[in-house]
């Protein structure tokens, strides 16, 4: 997948919600309901990744829209991690580790998925179809 097609599913999923937001101040819920868009705005940019990426790499971009808040996640609040703590570890169990600017590192602790950019560099190297 090219970047620019990348990025544009990625900025226009961000679009839509952001306007269903919108439409929740004036008490239109379209999450939920009786007609509800929202669900399905989701469904069509899975799609858009899914002919190029695995579900490992869905569950990244996941991740980056609705955990890290499309890079704009204040890590600085969470406590970091610097050791193996059995309370606190990811979807694998593995430890987490987080920099102060993200939460994502890869086995060395380096940061990875920090930008559109990264994230995308992390899906075409490790989780693109075949």
């Amino acid at each position: 997948m090219e970047y620019k097609i990348f990025l544009r599913l990625l900025m226009t999923y961000k679009k839509s919600e952001e306007h269903c937001h919108e439409y929740s101040e004036f008490g239109i819920d379209l999450h939920e309901g009786k007609y509800p868009i929202a669900p399905y705005l989701y469904e069509l940019m899975k799609a858009g990744f899914e002919s190029t990426y695995t579900k490992e790499g869905i569950d990244w971009i996941d991740w980056w829209i609705f955990e890290n808040e499309y890079g704009q996640k204040d890590w600085g609040n969470i406590p970091r991690i610097d050791e193996v703590n059995p309370l606190i570890s990811s979807r694998d169990g593995k430890p987490i580790k987080r920099t102060d600017d993200n939460s994502a590192t890869d086995k060395d602790g380096n940061p990875i998925a920090y930008s559109y950019e990264s994230l995308y560099e992390l899906l075409e190297s490790e989780y693109k179809l075949l």
